[in-house]
């Protein structure tokens, strides 16, 4: 399969998403969650082993908001478009966790 012939790790990221997409449209979250973490570790994405108190998200969302606000729309198209294949390809399954999670851990949203 294409894990077995893959020659590098990007390779294997479009079969991953599919396998956790497969995994989360079964319900079995928790595995589609690990496996996107492992993909994000692979990736070059540190994450903390324990989720923070819902405190701290809290006040980096208010934090984010705040600066976002501030910003005028061309100050924002100015902004230097991501080139990092690596970390665009972690968007993409960060995006797949967040819709995970909220499922899974509704507490923290």
């Amino acid at each position: 399969g294409v894990f077995k012939h893959a020659k590098i790790y990007q390779d294997k990221l479009r079969a991953y998403a599919i396998l956790i997409k497969a995994l989360g449209a079964q319900y079995k979250l928790q595995n589609a969650m690990n496996m996107g973490f492992e993909v994000l570790s692979q990736l070059g994405v540190r994450q903390q082993s324990s989720l923070p108190d819902t405190s701290i998200v809290l006040r980096d969302i208010i934090k984010l908001k705040l600066s976002l606000q501030e910003l005028t729309g061309a100050e924002l198209l100015n902004y230097k478009e991501m080139k990092d294949n690596n970390m665009i390809a972690a968007m993409s399954f960060l995006q797949l966790l967040l819709i995970y999670s909220l499922f899974a851990m509704p507490e923290y949203f």
